[in-house]
């Protein structure tokens, strides 16, 4: 049998057992247990530092005074940039350094990676669908990875590489991928024709061809969150000018685009939770905080703010990631 402490955070080295005469042991599970069934990941720590940690919060609460959970210290002259969480609350990162980008995977709970390899190509965003870690790439390519990855300082082969072949010919940066639950994989990209234009292109299920979806003009869609019903959410500029941002919802097949949230900032990431009914959006206006907002996949509707999470987050930072437990 594997001790209640192996199976809750994994063991090296000699085995400590649950007991009355162990309460080290005791005390260590009864923090595991007390995991929240919801938690954010985001980037922050204090500003004096050259580099941020990733803050864990408890993400079923609110508010400035919250402490994290935990934080995952930069590693060496590393930052920290996207993220993405896989439903073993595995938190995978890309890591830059002076000599390219690392792609880290932390455990739950854990401060070390247990993978941490050089990639070969520059990573543009990350995403996790199910099984599969996608990977958008300067190349304009889509990476994709089986789950789980071993561990260790070497990358893994993707199992499947796209290619989006018009982005690659017209398009200067590739910025974000993801995948609904129809098995759609979409990507954005930026083509520069005096000014900035950005695409949304669209991989239906067992294609290798990429298809236009949605154009967006001036706005930058860093960061794609498809819903149950195949509506995404990104962020937009809801004016050809570029100025402020918003949070923009895409129902399914391209049309009829709803702005929520106009600020005179920008949103840095978006991602959902508590089984698609809440929203997560990072904004760096007027301070960058956490907003928290109700979700209706049905009616693809943003509905009313339910928490902010403020404290200690790194400005101006990007990327965030939300586990919840099943």
């Amino acid at each position: 049998m594997v001790p209640l402490a192996c199976a809750l955070a994994g063991c090296g080295g000699a085995v400590q057992y649950l007991s009355a005469e162990n309460p080290s042991a005791m005390r260590a599970a009864e923090v595991q247990l007390k995991l929240p069934s919801e938690i954010l990941y985001v980037l922050g720590g204090p500003t004096s530092t050259r580099h941020p940690d990733i803050e864990v919060f408890d993400a079923t609460k609110g508010g400035s005074r919250q402490r994290p959970i935990y934080s995952i210290p930069p590693r060496g002259a590393g930052e920290y940039g996207g993220m993405a969480v896989d439903s073993s609350n595995n938190l995978y990162v890309l890591n830059t350094f002076y000599h390219g980008v690392e792609l880290d995977v932390f455990p739950s709970r854990e401060k070390k990676p247990t993978l941490q390899c050089l990639l070969q190509v520059i990573p543009a965003g990350l995403f996790i669908s199910k099984s599969t870690l996608y990977m958008a790439t300067s190349k304009f390519t889509i990476d994709e990875y089986t789950l789980p990855l071993a561990p260790g300082k070497t990358c893994p082969t993707p199992a499947k590489t796209l290619t989006d072949s018009f982005a690659k010919l017209r398009g200067e940066y590739f910025l974000a991928v993801a995948q609904d639950s129809q098995n759609d994989v979409f990507d954005t990209w930026q083509s520069g024709q005096g000014q900035e234009y950005t695409h949304i292109d669209i991989f239906k299920p067992g294609s290798e061809t990429a298809h236009p979806y949605v154009p967006l003009y001036g706005s930058p869609a860093f960061y794609l969150a498809p819903d149950p019903k195949g509506n995404i959410v990104t962020d937009l500029v809801p004016n050809y000018q570029g100025h402020g941002g918003t949070i923009g919802v895409i129902p399914y097949g391209g049309k009829q685009r709803r702005f929520y949230d106009y600020i005179d900032g920008a949103y840095l990431g978006i991602a959902f939770g508590n089984h698609d009914t809440e929203l997560f959006a990072e904004k760096d206006y007027p301070a960058t905080v956490v907003v928290v907002y109700a979700y209706d996949s049905a009616t693809h509707r943003v509905g009313r703010h339910l928490a902010t999470i403020s404290s200690g987050i790194w400005p101006d930072g990007e990327s965030i990631a939300v586990y919840s437990h099943n």
